[in-house]
């Protein structure tokens, strides 16, 4: 298809995940880190789809938009947006990744619960 990802965050250390949470302790963005946050295990991935020249396809909203514009079912995008979304999507899925309702770009891996936090290295 001509087409890449471009990962924003993955794996992220207790510490990181900490400060995410007092900037934004909703957790329907941000995963309180007491109870080990997905991207702590190493399972989770922020990514988006990128063109051959490494452009961005548009998407609903950006990165980090914690508005209703980032929720997976937001139908007042354009078309193409949406269907920028949907390949997301389906192509994430195809690959053993599900999606949360509130962030398009957010994918956990398939059983994500079976993997305990990774422990910081330099704590």
């Amino acid at each position: 298809m001509g087409l890449s990802l471009k990962i924003w965050d993955g794996y992220r250390p207790f510490k990181a995940q900490e400060k995410f949470w007092k900037l934004i302790p909703d957790p329907r963005y941000v995963s309180n880190p007491k109870r080990g946050g997905r991207h702590t295990r190493g399972t989770a991935v922020d990514l988006t789809i990128i063109d051959k020249a490494g452009k961005e396809l548009s998407m609903p909203s950006v990165f980090d938009d914690f508005s209703e514009r980032a929720h997976k079912d937001y139908r007042e995008a354009s078309e193409q947006e949406i269907q920028n979304r949907e390949l997301l999507k389906q192509i994430m899925e195809k690959h053993g990744f599900v999606g949360l309702p509130t962030e398009w770009w957010y994918f956990d891996l398939v059983e994500w619960e079976d993997y305990p936090p990774i422990e910081d290295i330099n704590s």
